[in-house]
């Protein structure tokens, strides 16, 4: 993929990743026009309000109406938690890419503002010269948008470039648009295999798609530990007939590699996300349209209704297809109800949930999570299309996951709906990982230098389960 580098100029600093709502914070002085031009309109088109509920006075009213306890920590302690919580990921981040904590700090106060400004170009791109976009943390922090046609690239993307000189353009062959469509004729053709296919017999052995938008290729990832592969010989020759399939029956470039088979991360209180619940975690607090209050967590987990403390949990609804992995609950008489998820298990570690963001943003960012399973961990997001097949996600429901990893990522048993964020934001709810040990070992990294997680994104599961995050 051809890089070239766009109009340079002076920047700054937007506010810290690790703050409130920080997809819409309005920034420094300096970045005023670029504010005006970006920020703002993203929130026009991808409305926050669409999928948050803050707690107001009227909301603490049908809080207790319905028999529920409502408490906040207090100013100090949200400090000290967010605190604590800036700490450990400028840390994570520090450890992964070889920074110092001033540098790993400097590097994450940007990364959100620069996602905005990459969504804010690539929404002014059409469909069929979009071919991928994200942030790459190796060498520095750049940010990238490639396209199939660099006449796309108007007045005003040059503008929006000028403003953040640390945002590349890159030339690629093929576009988004074309690389998902290949994706999803693939998916259609393992529902429905063809005995004349030339990968007759073989279907059986891929365990995962995905789209690398970085190489501007398709993945196609078959099972490592198949009987097929232990003997060099026959494991050459079957990867050879598959390249040879699909170098034959696609015009994009299509990637074979050998991985594990993705699982979720199923078994081995309090009422906010982040707990254990049942041998899966909760995710975040949430408000149903209905009224109710309760809280979100992984579709494939426990769907009874689940006696624990001094009342059930009743299971509500649950959706586990395409985008979606999750289901809600609804909180008993007397539960404490906080618009808090925990990010440790320590007493005071809780985030005040602030926001969400959408799918598109969440491209190359550094991610963490809550797992009661393994605990706290980052890692950074390297896919928007995800999609296991088999290991207990079942073809014909065609899943698409947001994927994120790292070399310290982990991933265990019971952390299956746990919260994914940036900061005090929501990203999602974990749905699974890939792991060459048994995943409720929790005491080994999911995978070594290629662990690899993914979630269901925030505001298509919310949507899909009628309710709003619960914010203060």
């Amino acid at each position: 993929m051809k890089r070239m580098k766009y109009i340079a100029g002076a920047s700054a600093a937007a506010g810290f990743c690790l703050t409130a709502l920080v997809l819409y914070s309005h920034g420094s002085d300096e970045h005023a026009a670029f504010k005006n031009d970006s920020i703002e309109s993203l929130a026009k088109t991808q409305p926050d309000e669409h999928y948050t509920q803050p707690v107001t006075p009227e909301i603490m009213e049908e809080i207790k109406e319905a028999g529920l306890i409502y408490k906040e920590k207090t100013p100090a302690e949200e400090r000290a938690a967010l605190h604590r919580l800036e700490v450990k990921t400028a840390a994570a981040y520090g450890e992964e890419f070889d920074l110092d904590a001033a540098e790993a700090a400097k590097r994450l106060e940007r990364q959100v503002p620069l996602s905005n400004a990459i969504q804010s170009i690539t929404k002014r791109i059409d469909a069929k010269s979009l071919a991928g976009w994200g942030v790459d943390h190796t060498d520095g922090q750049v940010g990238w948008v490639s396209v199939t046609d660099i006449s796309k690239i108007t007045e005003e993307i040059s503008h929006i470039l000028a403003q953040n000189p640390d945002i590349e353009i890159r030339l690629a062959e093929f576009s988004y648009q074309s690389l998902k469509e290949k994706q999803d004729q693939f998916s259609q053709s393992l529902e429905q295999p063809d005995p004349s296919s030339s990968l007759a017999g073989l279907s059986d052995l891929i365990v995962h798609t995905d789209i690398d938008v970085s190489n501007n290729q398709l993945v196609v990832a078959l099972d490592e530990n198949a009987a097929v592969f232990k003997d060099e010989s026959s494991k050459e020759q079957v990867m050879q007939k598959v390249k040879e399939h699909f170098d034959y029956n696609s015009d994009i470039p299509v990637n074979i590699i050998l991985a594990p088979s993705a699982r979720p991360t199923m078994p081995p209180h309090p009422y906010v996300g982040g707990y254990l619940y049942v041998t899966c975690t909760s995710g975040f607090t949430t408000r149903h349209n209905s009224g109710e209050f309760g809280f979100i967590t992984a579709g494939h987990c426990n769907n009874l209704s689940v006696s624990q403390g001094k009342g059930t949990f009743r299971f509500i609804i649950e959706h586990f297809f395409g985008l979606l992995d999750v289901q809600l609950h609804a909180a008993h008489s007397g539960a404490e109800v906080s618009p808090y998820f925990a990010f440790g298990r320590g007493r005071n570690d809780f985030i005040r949930q602030s926001g969400t963001m959408s799918r598109h943003s969440m491209m190359g960012l550094w991610v963490c999570n809550h797992g009661w399973g393994s605990g706290y961990s980052c890692g950074t997001v390297n896919s928007l299309n995800f999609r296991p097949s088999g290991g207990g996600y079942p073809r014909n429901r065609n899943f698409s996951f947001v994927s994120y990893s790292s070399n310290q990522l982990r991933g265990c048993g019971g952390d299956s709906g746990g919260p994914v964020f940036v900061g005090s934001t929501a990203l999602g709810i974990i749905s699974g990982g890939v792991s060459n040990t048994s995943h409720n070992d929790c005491r080994s990294f999911l995978n070594g230098p290629i662990a690899n997680t993914f979630f269901s994104s925030i505001r298509e599961s919310l949507n899909s389960v009628g309710s709003h995050l619960l914010t203060r």
